[in-house]
């Protein structure tokens, strides 16, 4: 049954209803409830045959085969599947291509919380171009203005840096048909990409030599603090909009312990408010709960009480061109495991645009 095949019959079914006498009403109700028995029966048969399509489909055997046969140089397409969609209904792609960033990270990143979105498949080299250099004087009648005021224009354009995730599926998981390998890999791969992304964009350190975020950039403003309150909060959040930036679009960025203390902090005294609200956001800005504003290394011990603020539409994060895949299933490291190493490489790009739309709030050793 259709979906206009069931609201159809439904509203001739409630139709009858409204005319029917009160003795007949009891059946038609009755036939009311198995219509809508039979057509939520359906559904969630729909739904689980498009999970088994998503899961086990002809791209699960065929990549299931394709690791059992360890041929050297061989490729495999290796992509994500919509729900209701079989593996012929998908666009062909390049060999050695994988598209699994072809939609938001299943894992959350900082862009999600500052609703920007990482831009994936970027062609080209990427600037971004502004004006400077324009002032309005005020002088008297007919005095002479002076010099006109020379036009600088100037840009900044996208480094790329290689990033590359390493993933290894055992023998054993090849032979166990109850696992699914698409999935595993994908999100896995997905997962290591949105980690490194993370660290990058709110660290105070540089990830790579440029390939960093706007804490992590020599002129980010900096600021201190002893005890963390709500007017210190709304202080940041002013020194960025005091370089003329909107500031409503900004991001809180602090670690979980921090997090949890200042949704016990009350705001002030007597409203019973806390500096954190119930909806997880300080003044009404999102926090985004990461240790990665705390550590010096990626994935390294978290230290510190690090406090950021910043505008993370400023921080383009591109990912360019094509996500190669290469699979080594025969070298003595494979051999060693017992498995397949799955090697992802990508070029992306992290740009700082202004990197005092960013301030950082260390913790003052006391």
């Amino acid at each position: 049954m259709t979906k206009a095949e069931f609201y159809q019959k439904r509203e001739e079914i409630l139709s009858k209803i409204a005319k029917a006498e009160d003795a007949d009403k009891k059946a038609l109700v009755r036939e009311l409830e198995l219509l809508n028995a039979q057509f939520n029966s359906e559904t969630a048969l729909l739904a689980r045959e498009n999970v088994k399509i998503l899961g086990f489909g002809e791209q699960e055997k065929n990549f299931r085969e394709f690791l059992k046969n360890r041929k050297a140089g061989s490729t495999f397409e290796l992509k994500r599947e919509v729900v209701g969609t079989k593996t012929n209904d998908i666009a062909t792609i390049n060999h050695t291509t994988v598209d699994v960033l072809d939609k938001d990270f299943d894992d959350k990143v900082i862009y999600t919380a500052a609703g920007c979105p990482v831009q994936k498949g970027a062609v080209g080299i990427s600037d971004w171009g502004y004006a400077g250099g324009v002032e309005v004087k005020v002088a008297n009648e007919l005095a002479s203005i002076g010099d006109a005021q020379k036009l600088d224009i100037s840009k900044i354009s996208a480094v790329q840096n290689r990033l590359t995730a390493k993933i290894i599926i055992s023998n054993q998981a090849i032979e166990n048909n109850s696992i699914n390998l698409v999935a595993l890999a994908l999100s896995k791969i997905d997962k290591a990409y949105a980690d490194a992304i993370n660290f990058a964009a709110t660290a105070t350190v540089k990830y790579g030599a440029n390939f960093y975020g706007g804490f992590a950039h020599a002129n980010a403003q900096k600021t201190t603090y002893t005890d963390f309150t709500f007017a210190k909060a709304m202080e940041i959040v002013g020194l960025v909009a005091d370089k003329n930036y909107e500031a409503s679009y900004g991001v809180f960025v602090m670690g979980p312990a921090d997090y949890y203390a200042l949704k016990a902090k009350p705001k002030d005294a007597g409203s019973g408010l806390m500096v954190i609200d119930d909806y997880g956001r300080l003044g009404g800005f999102p926090v985004f709960v990461s240790n990665s504003i705390n550590r010096s290394t990626f994935k390294g011990a978290a230290n510190g009480h690090n406090i950021g603020f910043g505008l993370f539409n400023y921080l383009p994060c591109l990912q360019h061109g094509n996500l190669r895949l290469s699979i080594d299933a025969v070298s003595s490291d494979a051999a060693d495991i017992d498995g397949v190493i799955i090697t992802s490489n990508a070029d992306w790009s992290m740009t700082d645009l202004y990197p005092d739309a960013f301030v950082v709030a260390s913790k003052a050793s006391v």
